[in-house]
């Protein structure tokens, strides 16, 4: 139980930089002549330190065979990650950090527990049950709260 809880509060200090993230790069566009070359400098800034931590930890390189067997969705990973960092580029500016994340943390939740309830994308099963439904229930409060007063 305290593993967990450790790493609860990581997984709350990485939550802390998405907005941090959002303003950097909206604020990065700002000097750019497109949102788009924001986006590309904020993954080419990823690809410099994930090349580091590659040369740094040496894994092997993957095997053409096994990544054949990898479903085709499972490579959409970094294409999900452009439309969230060009989305927030555009988006955020307009409606403000708290109406940027805290729509975006409803719509996280709301897949998060279709994900769990039927065990997709290598989640275990948890099933969605009336203590989960009242914490979205909080969720969808705290963000009409937050975008509507």
């Amino acid at each position: 139980m305290e593993y967990k809880i450790i790493l609860i509060l990581i997984v709350i200090l990485l939550g802390t930089l998405g907005p941090i993230q959002t303003g950097v790069n909206s604020t990065l566009s700002n000097y750019l002549s497109h949102p788009s070359q924001a986006a590309f400098i904020s993954f080419l800034g990823g690809v410099v330190i994930f090349s580091i931590i590659l040369i740094f930890l040496k894994p092997s390189i993957p095997n053409i065979v096994d990544l054949k067997k990898a479903p085709f969705w499972s490579f959409s990973g970094g294409l999900m990650g452009a439309c969230i960092v060009f989305g927030a580029i555009l988006i955020a500016p307009k409606i403000g950090a708290a109406t940027y994340v805290s729509t975006f943390i409803t719509g996280t939740i709301i897949m998060s527990l279709i994900l769990d309830h039927f065990g997709l994308m290598a989640f275990q099963i948890k099933p969605v049950n009336l203590w989960k439904l009242f914490g979205l229930s909080l969720v969808i409060s705290g963000m009409m709260i937050v975008n509507f007063k």
